[in-house]
């Protein structure tokens, strides 16, 4: 009876720290791939040049852009937020943007630029609500 009692509390703490762990795993796989998403975006702004950087509102939806130029042809990176996911989108400057042609980059909750002269400032928001937020300044090269 006692070692009845014994295995029973120790099948259940056992269980109790399975979902702890998988709770710590999914939590730490998601800020990893948010924070992968930031340093991604600030990496694209950096690698363009000052003047090639800007927002636009683009059907309804709030677009980075950012320009560059391949074989004298003009071309804009375009990252968005749509359907709950940011997107990049790579399209011949003067092009019809639809947003639903870019590829998502990550499934999350929202994401936010502002700019103040050449600083973009960027939030993903995650499902949880929580935000990670990184301020970036376009170089000139």
């Amino acid at each position: 009876m006692l070692f009845g009692i014994y295995a029973l509390f120790s099948l259940i703490l056992a269980v109790m720290g399975i979902r702890v762990f998988e709770n710590i795993t999914h939590s730490a796989d998601s800020n990893n791939e948010i924070r992968s998403s930031l340093f991604y975006t600030a990496n694209k702004i950096r690698s363009t040049n000052a003047g090639s950087v800007y927002l636009e509102q683009r059907d309804g939806i709030e677009v980075l852009i950012l320009e560059t130029t391949f074989s004298d042809d003009p071309y804009e990176t375009l990252l968005y937020y749509d359907n709950g996911a940011i997107k990049e989108l790579l399209m011949k400057k003067g092009d019809v943007f639809s947003a639903d042609m870019g590829d998502t980059i990550i499934e999350t909750g929202g994401l936010q630029f502002s700019q103040t002269g050449g600083l973009i400032h960027i939030t993903i928001t995650a499902y949880d609500g929580k935000t990670y937020s990184m301020s970036v300044y376009a170089q000139s090269h």
